[in-house]
């Protein structure tokens, strides 16, 4: 079991990572980019595609952390019924931002995660 929890440990990190080399964008650049009129359909599909593929990461570690209820607390609860479509996300992040302007200068994965965290808190 041990073994299994290491090894979605390192997917999630490897999701994590930025697809290039260099610092990972900010949540402020992120929603910037998906702002901008220039941006052709399949690039911010590409983006869209990227924060629904972190999500779905840290989905695959909050069950990890689930199946090790006993020594582990899940890091955001979503309801068994809600699955969030990527158009959702980026109005949570959106949100996010505008509730917590700082979160805007933090990499997207940490952005990411602080807004699941708040917007869906386990009991």
């Amino acid at each position: 079991m041990r073994a299994w929890f290491r090894t979605c440990a390192s997917i999630v990190m490897m999701a994590l990572l930025p697809a290039q080399a260099g610092a990972e964008p900010s949540l402020a650049e992120v929603l910037k980019e998906l702002d901008t009129p220039e941006l052709s359909v399949a690039q911010r599909m590409m983006i869209t595609s990227n924060l629904a593929s972190a999500e779905r990461a840290l989905g695959w570690a909050n069950s990890a952390l689930r199946a090790q209820r006993m020594r582990r607390r899940a890091l955001y609860c979503v309801p068994d019924n809600l699955m969030i479509e990527p158009k959702e996300l980026i109005d949570l992040l959106r949100d996010a931002l505008w509730d917590e302007p700082r979160l805007g200068d933090r990499p997207i994965g940490f952005a990411l995660l602080v807004t699941l965290q708040r917007s869906f808190p386990c009991k």
